[in-house]
């Protein structure tokens, strides 16, 4: 009891004294398990601990315990009420939405209020049920609304729209992209068949110091059936393999 009490007190000196990094005098501190710790004060940007000088264990993590916040324009300070530590850093700005046109904006840390604003609306992807008329059911659908930062979503949603028989694709599948908000939607992937001639494109054999661990290769094309996108894919083969595949190729 006697030696939490010098560490109190001798933490308060410090703060008072406003020293800081490694600032607390060294002081004896004796474990449940009876190893003697010499003990001296840190901090970071987040928190304060105590730290062995001799072994380098830590006690008493805590997060820094702020007390008077002061502001500008652009930043906030506070010192922690326990180590000193003093925090200086740019306002975090959050929002509160007010009506369907503006919002409030402010600190989130130190409350310090920036003003009003108007929304600003940007188009977000989302997937919506929307009744079908022709099946009377409802189906999810991939479409696109407004929506701010402060989390205000405005009762705008459609489906998203582009050309039916035109698709971006890239190896593994293909895709649409919304003439309205350039969103990406309807991704599948790649329904193939061979080409007309299913046979090798290619093939060989691997230098001896390739790092593949494979001896040799062969590669066949693929056409989408959907949108046609056709791409060359590679095969890796062992030795055995290999000769099997290929008999005839000199050795």
């Amino acid at each position: 009891m006697k030696k939490a009490k010098l560490f109190t007190l001798l933490a308060l000196l410090t703060v008072g004294l406003g020293v800081t990094g490694c600032a607390m005098p060294d002081f004896l501190y004796t474990t449940v398990e009876g190893h003697e710790h010499t003990l001296a004060h840190y901090y970071n940007a987040t928190r304060h601990w105590d730290e062995c000088t001799e072994c380098g264990e830590r006690i008493n993590v805590e997060d820094h315990v702020y007390g008077e916040v002061t502001y500008t324009d652009t930043t906030h300070s506070a010192l922690c009420s326990v180590c000193g530590y003093g925090l200086v850093e740019e306002h975090t700005y959050t929002y509160v939405s007010l009506n369907d046109s503006s919002h409030a904006k402010y600190c989130e840390f130190c409350s310090y209020y920036v003003g009003i604003e108007d929304h600003n609306l940007v188009l977000t992807a989302t997937t919506r049920e929307v009744y079908n008329e022709t099946t009377e059911e409802d189906e999810e659908v991939e479409g696109h609304f407004s929506r701010c930062a402060c989390g205000y979503e405005k009762d705008d949603f459609e489906v998203h729209s582009t050309d039916p028989d035109v698709y971006s694709a890239d190896n593994d599948e293909h895709y649409k992209i919304c003439d309205v908000c350039g969103c990406i939607y309807e991704r599948e992937n790649h329904s193939h068949g061979y080409n007309d001639t299913p046979t090798d494109s290619t093939h060989g054999v691997y230098d001896e110091d390739d790092e593949s661990g494979y001896y040799g290769y062969y590669t066949l094309t693929y056409t989408c059936e959907v949108c046609g996108y056709e791409y060359t894919d590679l095969y890796n083969l062992s030795e055995e393999d290999y000769i099997e595949r290929y008999p005839d190729e000199p050795e």
